[in-house]
């Protein structure tokens, strides 16, 4: 009513598809009548006209017309606000018993605004939490968990529990943990996503698909509040193994988790009668809102309790490690980090006004730091690009004395006056070769002449900045086939600038000629691989190999572990062990991990550039 001035609906029911109904109503009128009562709807029953989403030949669509209000995108934006809670946000599928919305509207922008909207608070994740409870073994009652812990960085961890006489026969959840700090992609701000989590989040329970309404920000279901308000540090489930000093310490409040805990009370009785046990089977209560507090429950709040505990002192294990590898030289950025997140776990303790000054002032340091780390980091980059200029210039050596001879030979022959009219034309192709073969090794470092190129970032076209590399390489690897057939035009790198790309990508073909001086048929081939956060792309050689054991050897500065003849490594280009540590300083600037990984098959090593999306 709020909405139109009128509705219609049109249904058909999905056992008998050949029947549709449709009836109507007139809020106006209804209005009139004074009282809802005594309003009437219109409807009839006739032959199925209507399709539904995904051809479905049942279904249900309510249609609103003469409405009260102008949808604009930012409207849009709003309503996809609003509507995202209702949906399982991740974890379940459609066809499994939850459900999808989608908007579908004339403008591309409102539709491309309304999907931006839907659940992207949710893709600014710092890690996640999956458990699923394993298929029982044989009819067995004792069940085992699987929880994995992921971080953005692609690092996890996984533990399995062991759960005597399970109460519980089928569980899935996800739960997601964000520490919103600095600039956000989609154009969210750290205060928008914040408000968003502290109305929307928490960690929700989806029976089959649908969502019952008590679990979320505002309920303390899991404890984690009250463990919180205890200052505990030692988790009361996790076993000896897995914990940590003060791990619970790290313990992320309701406002920083979004979870969706999906259960089947349908399933579950039907199990529960099967094992003799239907009165302990987790069941709604007759509010219809949340779960029933029996022995079942208590089983499924230590499961996912547990995941998060297991999370925690992940987190402060990784926490430890950096401040081990930071003790001596830590920036001035994490140490302000550092403190802010001393500030987030004693919020209780601190008067909020003062909490606030303090954060403030601590965003301000850290915002001067990150201006200072990237002015550094893009003269790291601009001197990686450099460094691999002069290595370039080494590799040239043999190439350079070649020229040189021809041109001594050229100038021998002009200075002799009776030189015949063939003897002239040789002489002008060898200088046409020369003239050549300059512009070829000029072509090594034009990407350094133009600004553009070393200062503009960009999301280059990965094919063409490996083509461009290879065709530069020419002149010091002739032989060497770059293979990148296989790579789709529609990739595309990172953000960077060309001079970081195609000093990344010069290094790693210089070093797989190296790898290949003994190889009669040299050859590089490049491929690309992608999930749904991933994205890998493979350098594969058909060199002498190495062993993985000892590879990461490989990435410290003037280590060289190459097993080439002695005659053929005469002929290594560059050979001052540097390039693949500035491949790696260089990755790191742009946020890509640089790493051998198992051979791809038909070569003899390769190496992953990976890199998150989103």
């Amino acid at each position: 009513q709020l909405l139109a001035n009128e509705i219609s609906l049109n249904t058909v029911h999905r056992d008998d598809t050949a029947v549709e109904l449709h009836a109507e109503v007139d809020w106006e009128a209804a209005v009139a009548s004074e009282s809802l009562t005594k309003a009437v709807a219109q409807w009839q029953q006739h032959r199925r006209r209507s399709t539904f989403p995904d051809e479905s030949p049942h279904g249900t669509t309510l249609v609103l017309r003469e409405l009260q209000h102008s949808w604009t995108a930012e409207a849009f934006q709003l309503l996809a606000q609003e509507l995202w809670t209702l949906e399982p946000p991740f974890g379940v599928e459609p066809n499994e018993g939850g459900f999808h919305i989608v908007l579908e509207h004339p403008s591309q922008y409102a539709v491309k605004v309304f999907q931006d909207q839907m659940g992207a608070v949710l893709d600014l994740w710092s890690a996640r939490i999956v458990g699923k409870l394993l298929p029982a073994d044989g009819g067995s009652t004792t069940r085992l968990a699987r929880i994995t812990v992921q971080f953005r960085d692609g690092t996890w961890k996984r533990t399995d529990l062991t759960i005597a006489d399970c109460l519980i026969d089928q569980l899935e959840y996800q739960v997601r943990v964000f520490n919103l700090r600095y600039r956000q992609p989609y154009g969210i701000t750290v205060s928008e996503a914040r408000r968003y989590l502290r109305t929307y989040g928490g960690v929700g329970v989806y029976d089959a698909g649908f969502r019952l309404p008590y679990y979320g920000a505002d309920s303390d279901w899991l404890d984690i509040a009250r463990d919180a308000g205890r200052r505990l540090s030692r988790s009361e489930l996790l076993p000896e193994e897995l914990l940590v000093t003060e791990g619970l310490q790290y313990l992320p409040t309701n406002e920083r988790l979004y979870g969706v805990v999906q259960i089947n009370t349908n399933e579950e009785r039907r199990a529960a009668a099967a094992r003799g046990h239907p009165r302990n089977a987790l069941s709604i209560q007759v509010t219809r809102d949340r779960l029933v507090d029996n022995d079942a429950y208590k089983t499924l709040v230590r499961l996912v309790r547990f995941g998060i505990d297991f999370y925690a002192n992940e987190e402060a294990a990784r926490a430890y490690d950096r401040a081990e590898q930071n003790r001596k030289i830590a920036p001035l950025r994490e140490r302000a980090r550092s403190v802010s997140e001393v500030l987030d776990r004693h919020a209780g303790e601190i008067p909020e006004e003062l909490a606030e000054e303090l954060k403030a002032e601590l965003e301000a340091v850290i915002e001067a730091s990150r201006h200072e780390a990237d002015e550094l980091a893009r003269q790291a980059s601009l001197l990686g690009a450099l460094a691999t200029a002069g290595i370039s210039t080494l590799a040239y050596e043999h190439e350079s004395a070649k020229q040189l001879l021809i041109l001594e030979d050229i100038a021998t022959r002009l200075r002799d006056g009776r030189i015949s009219a063939q003897e002239r034309r040789e002489a002008a192709t060898d200088i046409e070769s020369w003239v050549e073969r300059a512009r070829a090794t000029r072509a090594l470092f034009g990407h350094l002449l133009a600004e553009g190129s070393r200062e503009e970032r960009r999301r280059y076209r990965a094919r063409r900045i490996i083509r461009q590399v290879a065709e530069q390489i020419t002149i010091l690897s002739p032989g060497l086939a770059v293979e990148t057939d296989d790579l789709s035009d529609a990739v595309r790198l990172p953000p960077g600038t060309m001079a970081e790309w195609i000093a990344i990508f010069q290094n790693l073909l210089v070093n797989a000629a190296n790898a290949t001086l003994d190889s009669p048929s040299p050859r590089v081939r490049i491929t690309y691989t992608e999930d749904s956060t991933t994205r890998r792309l493979l350098v594969s050689d058909n060199g002498v190999g190495v062993d993985l054991d000892k590879a990461e050897q490989l990435f410290r500065p003037f280590f060289r572990l190459q097993n080439l003849s002695e005659e053929r490594r005469q002929l290594g280009l560059g050979g001052t062990g540097l390039g693949l540590t500035i491949v790696r300083m260089l990755a790191r600037q742009l946020d890509v991990a640089v790493h051998f990984v198992p051979r791809v098959r038909g070569f003899a090593t390769t190496i992953e550039l990976s890199w998150s999306e989103g």
